[in-house]
């Protein structure tokens, strides 16, 4: 089974990782207590180009906040218990029906917004009946958005610059059971005695803790397969199963689906075996909604053998998995596993990096780390099937038949999938 030489040179430089450059992908501030006790984290826009979220647009900034937090990979990585406010302009409430995290560990901080928007409002009710808390930014004290404070959780005053003693004189008459205020920009410890002082309770800004910057490697799946899958979500009878098969068509986007449900943004319950179980705990909604995202984000920068390369070991792992196993749930744990054994080729990270960051079951972190058992000694039996396709028929000869046949199977339909992702763009 003759193959490329493209195909050939990614079979033989395998163990030869070289990682990505780290890109910024956002940032991170703390917010405090009048303790100085860490409170929550905001997550804020950073580009590469120094774009600021006005110049992207506050819905793609938002989005690409999102998708980098939960989808990229970052050896700075760290789990986080506190909240996490996420910025949300006032259009991305308005035209969505939510944000597609856990409503426990988010904030939404509403920005760029008309007071008396009754579109807003009316949104915002929305959101909260599904749990979102929100907190309003850029809160003017002397000319409040009564009605959008009505429904917060947190309010938000830029206090540099700013009048003390007017500010003394109008919080109290703000003040509320169950609103907490939040003083932000405090660059001095005398910002902070002021703040504390006119009666706010949450503390944010230079003095206390400078935004720290989150670097690591994007993932950016194409947008072809992207894009199938969100005309397949809007489909009403769609199964679970199907969109299963279409994720795992394009092993960046299952890669993506794998470090979102991972991201302290969730509540992952349990192990994920199977690239399945993790689209059941997104959900239909929560994928249609990550699917737009990262189709708006994508650039499309993919190496199509590496994806080739990727799917055909994961397919031919499945292929022999189903052929072997008594344990009928072992075949789709056996292509997941397959992909996650290929990040280095396809991501240029090593699996060891990747497996530190998601929380796959033993079954997959054995196989890949360790080819132990059930499912890495038919990983191993795959490895050195592509070592001998790659390196001609004198090693073909060691291979045994029914290998070669589910092998040459996996490439067919990795090519069948080729062809019908070229079908739609």
């Amino acid at each position: 089974m003759p193959q490329s030489p493209s195909e050939s040179s990614l079979a033989s430089s395998k163990n030869r990782t070289v990682p990505l450059p780290e890109y910024v992908l956002l940032a991170k501030q703390a917010i405090y207590c009048e303790n100085k006790d860490l409170f929550a984290y905001e997550l804020l826009f950073r580009s590469p180009l120094n774009l600021g979220a006005i110049d992207l647009g506050g819905d793609l900034a938002t989005s690409q906040v999102l998708v980098n937090y939960c989808a990229s990979v970052s050896q700075q990585a760290e789990a986080i218990n506190q909240p996490v406010f996420i910025n949300v302009g006032a259009s991305y409430i308005k035209h969505h029906d939510m944000l597609p995290v856990s409503v426990e560990r988010v904030v939404i901080e509403v920005n760029d917004y008309e007071p008396d928007d009754a579109v807003l409002l009316e949104s915002i009710d929305r959101w909260r009946e599904q749990g979102f808390c929100f907190s309003i930014d850029d809160v003017d004290v002397h000319a409040p958005p009564e009605a959008l404070l009505a429904k917060a959780d947190f309010a938000k005053v830029d206090v540099q610059d700013i009048d003390w003693p007017a500010l003394a004189a109008a919080l109290p008459a703000l003040q509320r059971k169950g609103l907490i205020w939040i003083a932000k920009r405090i660059e001095d410890e005398q910002s902070f005695e002021r703040s504390v002082r006119c009666g706010f309770s949450r503390f944010q800004g230079y003095f206390l803790a400078r935004p720290k910057q989150i670097s690591g490697n994007s993932i950016r799946p194409g947008t072809a397969v992207t894009i199938r899958l969100i005309s397949a979500l809007d489909q009403p009878r769609i199964t679970m199963d199907h969109i299963a098969q279409l994720v795992s068509q394009e092993p960046k986007l299952a890669m993506q689906m794998l470090k979102i449900i991972n991201s302290p943004l969730f509540s992952l319950p349990k192990q994920v075996d199977d690239l399945k179980s993790a689209l059941v705990y997104l959900g239909v909604d929560m994928l249609r909604q990550w699917a737009m995202m990262i189709a708006f984000l994508s650039n499309g920068n993919v190496h199509v053998e590496a994806s080739r390369y990727v799917l055909q070991r994961a397919k031919t792992m499945e292929l022999i998995a189903k052929r072997e196993a008594q344990d009928a749930d072992l075949a789709p744990k056996a292509f997941l596993a397959g992909l996650v054994s290929g990040v280095d080729v396809l991501l240029n990270i090593k699996p060891s990096q990747f497996l530190e960051q998601v929380q796959l079951s033993s079954v997959i972190g054995d196989a890949v780390m360790q080819r132990k058992a059930p499912l890495g000694p038919t990983l191993q039996t795959v490895v050195e099937l592509e070592r001998a396709v790659a390196q001609g028929d004198n090693m073909l000869a060691f291979q045994e038949a029914n290998n070669l046949n589910l092998y040459a199977e996996a490439d067919q339909w990795v090519n069948q999938v080729f062809d019908a992702l070229k079908a739609t763009v």
